[in-house]
């Protein structure tokens, strides 16, 4: 594994001051476990020092669930009415596997989930 979550590239497994995550797997942990935006910055910050990339909480996000995006694709989003949305970066009960980039799970868009956020974003 590589990214915010890990020392380095080369990394066999993440690092755990790089993100929250793996605290429910064996069902010890409560929603007060949940740390706060940011408890691992600086060093789990992305390129322009936005936090907490992988794990605290699952990143709910405006596309639908497709089995194929479009390849050919900039600035773009897909959008399908009443089709479940995407989550991705896993969250602080999730597997280090869930913090790939490529692990995502679909939800129902009327849901309600423990662990589950969005990120807030300004242009600076």
């Amino acid at each position: 594994m590589d990214g915010a979550w890990s020392g380095t590239e080369s990394a066999p497994e993440p690092d755990e001051s790089y993100a929250v995550y793996g605290c429910g797997i064996d069902g010890s942990c409560e929603i007060a476990d949940l740390q706060p935006g940011g408890s691992r910055s600086p060093r789990g910050d992305g390129r322009w020092g936005q936090a907490d990339l992988g794990g605290n909480v699952w990143e709910w996000v405006l596309d639908s669930f497709a089995a194929d995006y479009p390849l050919d694709c900039e600035d773009c989003a897909v959008l399908t009415p009443d089709a479940n949305h995407m989550i991705w970066g896993g969250g602080w009960r999730s597997e280090e596997a869930t913090l790939l980039t490529s692990a995502y799970q679909e939800r129902p868009p009327d849901g309600h989930f423990a662990g589950v956020g969005v990120r807030c974003a300004r242009a600076r």
